[in-house]
This record gives structure tokens, sequence and C-alpha cells, in this order.
């Protein structure tokens, strides 16, 4: 025990020192954590939003020209005058001697607005700062508004105020047994004014300095007339602000913002509202009062959704449509605030407010956020007490008010003020951004409440809610819902004069950039035709891009049969007869297309064209329709009329017989090669029929360098074919990484998410090719189309060399062996005519290349009267492709009969099949593809009479599928899922090359010993019908099966389909998009005719189907936590230290250290 005690002893003398030493260097790093994050440290940067500047959106504030604004006035960044100095500025002896108070000077009509309703010293304190302001003798009208349940002494009070300025009135609500809340006096305020009478509210917890109403004649003298609704319009003005803001408000937590970090201008524009003093122009709020009730009726919005809003802080749930909500905003969870619809209001138009930007912060109004219904977070209540005032006062809220003696100072500050295209502009999170950019983006806001309003009537199969949700986004964009209209025009966005030499030219054209793949340029041209027609404008067909880029322009001519497409589209001209007449648009349309792996450029027009010195505007095409179009371009006045891309941009014609011209006329005739070209394709598809039956084409897609260039040329490799020579491709090194990724994420488009459900490969490498070119058809040629590559490749090599039944040849080898000379252009155009001649084609369903590949051969087969070729697709090793039959549980009684009849699926009957095709399943020749089967659960309440037979048909047992019920494992057994795999063999079907096999509508089901005579009351369920075909061959580390690592070959179709719903979870009316991945019918109401989703995916077949509005690749995980953050878990980690350590001491140092000098004491 000694030995114990003087070990103690010597490691408490031994640690003490440590103790120390330890707590002194956690006292330190707080004292550092606290000045890092002390207001004083806080950098340019730091002071900014936590919101940064996307890729995106520094691409498109990059793309935004200098241009002389709407008003006429040059650009800020020109070069500096050369003019002689002004005389230095003299400021006025006193604020009436001002400019702004002289007779000459222009007035605003104000009426300045007060709510009062319990708080009487707040309410003294905010007419007192009223009537002490400099007003130089002009007449300003006070109105007051008395609240419902007010108290009496607030009454009298107000009924007392000598406003020796004006008019006086007071509403009294109260009397009237009225309690509208803030915000429904807020509302009520000014209704039905006119546009030059402009509105001043102030809460009763708000002060204003003597000098507020100098400052709002300054800012009208230096930035025109706010009486004029036009002028108000083209500048997006909604009003001129008395407060400075020290916080951005939208995010959550509110982070600090200071202006005068963020910027040295005296004044700026900000996207968010001030409610602490600020006067809304007249014309703007009477809008806003339009647009307020047509936002608050259902479905839209429910007010008694406030009374049960749920959750606290960053988790209280918003209120509304989830659709309307702004991204990434905090007012969507603001409850009984007026201020949260201006937000979204002035998000919607991208209308900005004006904010003054003074020294210290100081400001024209300030806040005291007294106690009251909206003086707690998000809009809970607080007490309230009469007499006092709060002195819990937030610093960043309550500023310091200007004064009398500050007007020197002040008017020095604002003496020159830049003129409004000059000033700084920022976005709802605080971001500096582009005037230009805030106007295209909230319109784009708003044609997605549109899209949305049409998905949703579909889903719900109610039509009155597309009209609705239209006019909405009608008020909010403020454009109207014409039939017929221009939205540049409307939105006021720069543009220059258009011009060039028009003798003689009346007609008005349509110009599109084309992208660089070639089965992106079909697709677009089809798209295009379709756009001209609803605009009624000529087309005007672009180059096709040689290698990709610009700097090899091929005419479309010298690929197609240009004059066949001429007599179908009236006046349409190529690109190289156009550029003669020398006109030139006023502006380049910029559309945000429905493919989130496209950003659009302009590279084309900059370099083909010549038109760099054109402006952009951006805007978006998530309404695709013919109708969209006309409404959106179809009034514009515009000569040339030029678009970013219409690839993934045009969802079809309104007209069913518009759609039907556009599918079989328009699209095989553009499709068709030259003459020639097509005698030199009949000649060698001869030569390859004569080693068998037919032949194969085998589309050996690569969507990367899917472009015309010469087999010599290598540059191509990784250009994005969707837009010439532009590095725009996003998520992903290449376009099927992206495609992956996109799979697997909740908002990807459903086409996507099906094939990859389906197990289709996009990167064809060389397992793929061993795996699927077993499955094609043996003793016939396979004529291979290789991207451009006219060499088979060493991999497609070793590949054949496993398939010695198939010979594979391409476009060189074949011409050469039917004596055909090739020209230097032809051979793109010879292949795929070629291929169009095939039995059996094997393609990439990603790949629009494949999509037109297979068009051509349907066309090919209609005009020739010949059955259309079988088509295959590439799919990954270790696939699952699993067609659901039924998914449900169904109760079948037994109803005696000698037949064995227990119940019958189809489209006569109640119960109806998930799946009618299962076209995916067969394989050449007819047949089942190999390890196809059809998994099913039974449940049966008598041994004796168990499932039988199973029949998947089609007219009443005479082509399709029938099986045997196969005894389970352990026997048949009564009240029990038995769960049964039935493979499917050639001898469990007939008549395999006249089975229709898109069309199995029918399935009939069988029971064991049947007799008239029987008993009734035994009854079989069954569930989870499933066909599967397994394409497990192989194991790679390359290919994943997005579902898990484990073996899914042991997984039914059921835990199959668990899993990949649990990997990719659905979006909000994912249950009820029940489209098929080869149609677009989810973007915008489809057209009333079949021939409009025959062939969707890509638009050509889908345009890359349908829109999901907000989806974009997600970003990168960052590589560290916001500087913020790790403060806040440095200072809560020393703070646990320098508890920790304390305790210890105390508990163990202190009480040894008395002990140990005990015992030495004893000891001496």
């Amino acid at each position: 025990m000694a030995i114990e005690r003087k070990l103690l002893a010597r490691a408490s003398h031994a640690f003490r020192p440590l103790v120390g030493v330890a707590a002194l260097s956690v006292l330190c790093i707080g004292a550092l954590c606290l000045f890092v994050a002390s207001p004083r440290a806080a950098t340019r940067e730091d002071a900014s939003p936590s919101h940064r500047l996307t890729e995106a959106h520094a691409a498109e504030t990059a793309l935004v020209p200098k241009l002389p604004h709407v008003d006429g006035t040059a650009p800020h960044n020109v070069a500096p005058s050369t003019s002689p100095a002004a005389p230095p500025f003299r400021v006025p002896a006193s604020v009436c001697e001002t400019e702004e108070f002289q007779s000459e000077a222009s007035r605003l009509n104000i009426t300045v607005y007060v709510f009062a309703w319990r708080r009487m010293a707040s309410l003294k304190r905010t007419i007192e700062s009223l009537q002490r302001a400099e007003y130089c003798g002009r007449r300003i009208p006070l109105r007051v508004y008395i609240d419902g349940g007010a108290w009496p002494e607030v009454v009298e009070y107000v009924r007392a105020i000598e406003w020796v300025h004006g008019h006086k009135s007071v509403v009294s609500y109260h009397e009237q047994g009225l309690s509208l809340g803030i915000r429904g006096m807020w509302i009520r305020a000014a209704r039905g004014g006119r546009p030059d009478e402009h509105v001043l509210p102030l809460e009763d917890d708000i002060e204003v300095s003597p000098l507020y109403y100098w400052w709002l004649m300054r800012a009208a003298r230096a930035y025109g007339s706010f009486d004029d609704p036009a002028h108000v319009r083209a500048h997006r003005l909604v009003g001129i602000s008395l407060y400075t803001p020290r916080l951005n408000e939208i995010a959550y937590p509110q982070t600090k913002w200071l202006p005068d970090k963020a910027t040295d201008s005296p004044v700026f524009l900000l996207q968010v509202p001030c409610s602490w003093g600020a006067l809304f122009l007249g014309s703007v709020w009477a809008e806003f009062l339009r647009f307020y009730e047509e936002r608050v009726r259902p479905p839209f919005f429910n007010f008694s959704q406030e009374a049960a809003q749920r959750g606290t802080g960053k988790d209280r749930e918003p209120l509304g449509d989830p659709r309307l909500f702004l991204p990434h905003s905090r007012s969507n969870v603001w409850p009984r605030s007026w201020k949260r619809f201006m937000i979204d209001f002035m998000f919607g138009r991208g209308y900005v407010m004006l904010y003054p930007s003074l020294r210290r912060q100081k400001a024209f109004s300030t806040t005291y956020m007294e106690r009251g219904g909206h003086s707690a977070k998000d809009g809970k209540e607080e007490a309230i007490e009469i007499g006092s005032l709060r002195r819990d006062v937030d610093p960043l809220k309550t500023v310091q008010l200007q004064q009398l003696h500050d007007f020197a100072t002040v008017c020095r500050r604002f003496h020159d003020l830049p003129p409004y295209h000059a000033l700084p502009s920022f976005d709802l999170y605080h971001r500096r951004t582009a005037l230009e950019l805030l106007v295209s983006r909230g319109f784009a806001f708003t044609e997605n409440i549109r899209w949305w309003g049409a998905l949703r009537a579909r889903t719900e199969a109610r039509a009155d809610l597309a009209a609705q949700y239209a006019t909405l986004a009608a008020t909010w964009s403020g454009m109207g819902d014409g039939a017929v209209g221009c939205a540049v025009d409307h939105l006021q966005v720069p543009h220059s004069e258009g011009g060039g030499a028009e003798g003689g030219v009346s007609a008005r054209y349509l110009v599109y950039q084309p992208p660089g793949g070639i089965g992106e340029w079909v697709v677009a041209l089809r798209n295009a035709v379709g756009i001209a027609r609803a605009l009624r404008r000529t087309l005007v067909l672009p180059h096709l891009m040689w290698g990709g880029g610009t700097s090899l322009p091929l005419n479309a001519s010298e690929l197609f049969d240009v004059a066949a497409l001429q007599r179908e589209v009236a006046g349409l001209v190529e690109m190289a007869a156009f550029l003669p007449l020398q006109l030139t648009p006023s502006r380049i349309i910029l559309l945000r297309g429905k493919e989130p792996l496209l950003a659009p450029s302009r590279t084309y027009f900059d370099a083909v064209a010549g038109w760099r010195a054109v402006p952009s505007v951006w805007m978006s095409a998530q309404n695709g329709l013919a109708a969209d179009y006309a409404r959106l371009y179809g009034s514009c006045a515009d000569k040339v009329l030029a678009l970013s891309h219409v690839y993934a941009a045009f969802d079809g014609a309104n007209d069913a017989h518009v759609q039907e011209w556009l599918d079989w006329t328009v699209v095989p005739t553009l499709l068709r090669a030259p003459p020639e070209v097509e005698q030199k394709a009949d000649a060698i598809a001869e030569r390859l029929r004569q080693d068998g039956a037919g032949f194969t084409c085998v589309h050996l897609a690569d969507l990367d360098t899917a472009v015309l260039h010469a087999p010599e040329e290598h540059a191509a490799a990784g250009v994005d074919v969707a837009e010439p020579a532009a590095s725009s491709r996003r998520g992903g090194s290449s376009a099927c990484a992206a495609y992956d990724l996109e799979a697997v994420q909740p908002s990807g488009r459903q086409w996507v998410r099906e094939l990859m459900r389906e197990g289709a490969a996009c990167a064809i490498d060389e397992e793929v090719m061993r795996l699927n070119l077993d499955e094609l058809p043996q003793r016939e040629t396979a004529f291979v189309i290789r991207d451009g590559k006219l060499a088979l490749g060493e991999a497609l090599a070793r590949c054949a060399a496993a398939v010695p039944d198939v010979r594979f040849t391409n476009v060189t080898a074949a011409a050469r062996a039917s004596g055909v000379a090739v020209g230097g252009h032809e051979w793109p155009a010879l292949e795929q005519a070629v291929c169009a001649r095939a039995t059996t084609l094997l393609l990439n369903r990603y790949s629009p290349l494949s999509a037109v590949l297979a068009r051509r051969a349907i066309f090919h087969a209609r005009h020739a009267a010949i059955n259309p070729p079988l088509q295959l697709g590439w799919h990954r090793p270790n696939s699952q492709l699993c067609l659901p039959i039924f998914t449900k549980t169904a109760r079948f009684d037994i109803v005696p009969n000698r037949f064995g009849i227990l119940g019958q699926f189809g489209p006569d009957r109640k119960l109806h099949l998930s799946s009618t095709n299962m076209s995916r399943l067969i394989g050449p020749g007819g047949r089942i593809v190999a390890n196809a089967s059809v998994e099913l659960d039974v449940f049966i309440s008598n041994i004796s009479h168990h499932l039988h037979k199973f029949e998947y048909t089609k007219e009443n047992n005479r082509h399709g599928v029938t099986l045997s019920i196969p005894r389970p494992a352990g026997g048949w057994r009564t009240m029990t899922w038995h769960s049964l795999v039935i493979p499917i063999t050639d001898a469990h079907y007939s008549y395999p090359m006249s089975t229709p096999w898109d069309r199995m509508d029918r399935l009939e089901l069988y029971y064991s010993q049947p007799s008239p005579f029987q008993p009734k009351g035994d009854f079989v369920r069954i569930r989870n019908v499933y066909l599967r075909s397994s394409r497990s061959y192989s194991r790679s580390d390359t290919v994943s099966t997005r579902v898990s690592e484990e073996d899914v070959s042991s997984l039914s179709c059921r835990e199959l389909a668990r899993r990949l719903a649990a990997a990719v979870p659905s979006s909000t009316l994912s249950a009820s998009w029940k489209i098929s991945p080869k149609t677009n019918t989810a973007d915008a109401p489809a057209p009333a005719t079949e021939h409009s989703s025959s062939w969707r995916m890509y638009d050509l077949e889908g345009d890359g189907g349908e829109s999901v509005p907000d989806w974009r690749p997600p970003a990168p995980a960052p590589a560290s936590t916001s500087w913020k953050r790790t403060i806040r878990i440095t200072i809560a980690v020393a703070a646990t230290l320098a508890v920790a350590l304390y305790l210890l001491r105390k508990r163990f140092g202190l009480v040894s250290f008395r002990w140990i000098s005990k015992m030495n004491a004893n000891r001496s």
C-alpha cells in the first residue's frame, strides 16, 4: 500500500504541470477560434453568403454580354470619359436646399401606412420618428391601420395623432370586429391604386431616419420615373429600401452578410424585399396583389396548414405545394408571412429592390424586433408588454440611423450614383449575379410550374389542374397566357438591332446550332422542322460537323437527299445559301433543354456564321410542344430567330395530323440518302445476303465519338457529340459514365433508370461483346458500324473468333467485295443505308444513332413491303431483366368445370396484366433467349387442386407460352406461399415466328384434377408473376449489377425490384409514372396520336426521354467542411477538453495533492 501511495504521489507531481499546460493550450486554441470566427477577422470572401457560384452558374455569367441597357444607356465597362473633370461638389446647407426639393424637381405620390395593434411604446416611437423627418413642406398622407383585438390605449393614441405633414386617416379593423394579423393588413393596405400611388408600409416596431424621405427623392431623381410602369418593368425594380441588411435571412441558419464587404457601390440591387422600411412602387404593388390572390388559392396553398405546421429550425415543414417552393430558400417555411409571397413574386419575375450601402451599415430605417406575431424565429409568437420597449435587441438587425448631423456625409456618398445598369445585383442567395440572369432564371422557374401542372393533371386525370397551373405561371411571370407571344421581348432582355442586306427578303428564318453527333443531328433536324412549322418560319438547314467540330462544316446535301426534303418542307434552305443574305439575329437564344448532360453553347454561330457580337439570352425549353414555341416566340418580329440547339428541346406537335406528318413523312424523307448512295447500298446488301437468308447489322456505339470523321482521323475522341467543339458534358468522364451516375439518382430520368434496370449496356467493351455476340443469328454475315471508324478493332476480332459461324465485315470490305466505289464523304451515309436493309439489328439503346438506324430500317421495310428486322440490344454481363406480368395478389375461387379453368387476365377481363410486351426476351429466329424463366408465388387451400398450368398467350391459346407448374421442393402444402421458378424451353411455346411477342395481353390459369362435381370452397392465390432473363455468363469487376455485390442470380425478381427501389428512390410522382422507357409522354401532354409514342427514345425517340426539371449530376463531395463548421467543431472540442481536464484535476489532482501534503507532514 505504501508503494502504491508513493507511485501515486510521484505521478501526481509529474502530471501536475502537464495539466496546467494542457488547460492553457485549450484556452489558447479556444481564443484563437473565437478570433477567427469574429466579424473583424472575416475577409471579403467570408462575408459573402455560404452559397457559392456553381460551375454552371459561372458559365452562364461568362456568357452574359456587356451590352447596352434596355433604356439605351451605355454599358458600365466602357472606356473612361476624357471630358474635363467636373467642379468639386459642394454640400447644400440643408436638406431642403438639395436638388430633390427644388420646385422643378419631380415628386412621388407616397402614402405612409402604419400597422398598429398592442405595442403602445413602440408605436409612439414609430410615429414620432415620422413626425421628425424632413419633408420640406411636401404633403405626405398618413394612414394608420388598427387590427382587431388592439389595446384601448393604442386606439386612443392613434385617434389623437396630429399629423402636420398631410392628411391622416384611420382604418380600424378593431371596430369592424376583424382580426387580420400583420399579413392581412399588409395585403389590404393599398388595393386598386394607380401606378403613380406608391406605398410605404411600416410596422409599429420600425423607426425611420429624419433623412428617409430625402433618400427616396434622391433615388427617384437618379433612376428615372417610378410613375411609369413600362420604365419600372424594364428595370425589374420592385421598390426602394430604407434599411441596409446585415444578414442573409434566406439561408438556414441565417448568415452574416455585409453589403460594404460585398461591393463598394453606394447602392446595390438585391432580390430580397425589405419589410423593415421600404417604398413599394405602385405598379409593382398592384401586380403583386394580383399574384398573391392567385398564389394562395388551392391547390397551391392551404392556410390551414400553417396552424398544423410541424418541426422546428431547419426541419420545419415547408408550406404549400412542394413544386412551388423556391430552391434552397428558408422562406418556404415562414407561416403568417406576406414577405414569403413577395419573395416568390420577385424570384419568378427577376425583380430586385434598390438598397443603400452606407458606412458602418447605418440606414434610413431600423427594426427593434419587438415581441409580436412575427418577432420570433420563423413566425413564433412571443409575449407582448404594452408599455415597455425591448432591451435585448439584436445588433445585426437593429442598426444605427442616419441623423440630420450626418447629412453632409450622406449627401457626398449619394452625390454621384452609378447608372442603373452598372449597379451590382445580388440574387436571392446574396450571390453577385447579372440582372439578365435573374430574369431568365425566374422565367424558367415559372415555366417549370406550367410543366408540373400538366404532369399532375395527367397523373390525377384532372384536366382543370393544367389550366390552373398555367394561369398561375402566367400571372407569376407577368407574360400572360396568350396562344402567340414573344417571351424575349416581354422579358426585355438585351438585344442588338440585327441587320443585313435584306433587299427583297421577306421571309422570317429559324436558325439553330447543329450537334456534332450524326445521330443527334438527325434528331435535331426533325425537331427543327416541327418548331419552324409552329412559328411559321423558314427553316435553315445547318451543316454537318465533320470531326465533331466547326473547322470542317459539311453541307447536308452531301450525305442526305435534301432535294426530297425540300419538297416536303416548303422553303427549306441550306446554311450555305443563307449566309450570303448577310442576315443576323438580334440575339441568340440559349435553350435550357431537358438533357441534363448538355450545356448550351454558341460555338457554331460564332465560328461559322460570324455572329460573335450578337448577345445571348438564356431561355427555358422545359415545355417543348409546338404550342409552347408559338406561345413563347410566335410573335417575335426578329428577321432571324437563332436557337442554341433543338436537340432534347421539342416534345411534338399538338395536332395529331401534324405529328403524323412529322413522324411518317418528314422523318423518312430526311433519313433518305442520295439516290446514288441508295443504289450502292442495294448492291452491298445483296452481296451480304449471299452467305445466308439475311445479314445482321451490329452497331458498336461510342457515345463520345459518334461523329463524322475519316477512319484515319482520331481527333474526335472525347468530343461532346451533342454540341460542336464544346466541352459541355457534365457529371462523368464519358457519356456512359454520366448515364450510370444519373440512373442511381432519385431525380434521374425515367428512361435512363429503366434501361439500367433492364440491364442495357452503354459502354461496349470486350466483355459485353463476348456476351452479346453469342446471340447473333448463326451462318449469317455481321455488318459492323463503329461510329466513324472503319477498322473492326482488335477486341472485336478476338470476340469474333469465338463465334465461328458468323462472318464479320464492314463497309470497306463489303464495298470491295461488291465492286462498289465509295466517295470520300459517302461512306457514313452508305453504311447507314446498308444497315437499314439488315434482317437483324444489334443496337445500343442509349445511342441516338442506334435509334436512327432502327428507324431507317423500319421505314425501309415499310417501303419495300417486307417484315421489319428483329431488334436486339447490347446488355451488361450479370444483368437481370425482369418483366412484371402481375405483381399484386389475386385470389381465384375454384368453380367446378371439366376443363380446370381457374381464372383469366386480359383486356376484356377485370384483371389486367402489368406487361404485355415480352419482345425483349426474344432472340434470333424468334426463340426465347437463354436462361429465361417464369417466377411466381402460389398459395393453395387444397393439395388436390393446386395450380397446374400457366398460359401467357395471344388470341386464346393459339400463340405464346404454355407452362406446366412443377411440383415444388418438399411437395405442395396448404395455406403456405410457394415460390416457383419455371425455366422456359423450346417445348414451352408454339409458332415462334408468328407470335406477336409485343402484344401478349392474355394470361390463363388452370388447376389440377378438375371435376364438375367437386365441392366448392377451395381457392388458389397467385402473386409476383415475372418473366425473367438472366445474363450472368461471367463475373466482371468493372461492370456493376447496380444492386449489390452479391450474386443477383440468386435473388428473385421481387427482391431485385425491392432493392432497386431502395437504391433509386422514386420522385414525388414516380409511382404514377407508368411510362415506357421508349416514350416521352412525361414531358408534356402528348398529342392524341399513336404514332407519336411509337419511337420516342431521344425524340427521334424522345430527345433523351422525359423531363425531370431540376435534375443535375450531383456535385462531388467537398474535400473538407466549411470553415464555419470547422470553427464550431474546434470550439466544442476545446470546451469539452477544458471541462474534462478541470473535472479530472478537481477530482484527482486537488484531492491527491492534499492527501500527499498531509502524508508528508505526518512523515516529517
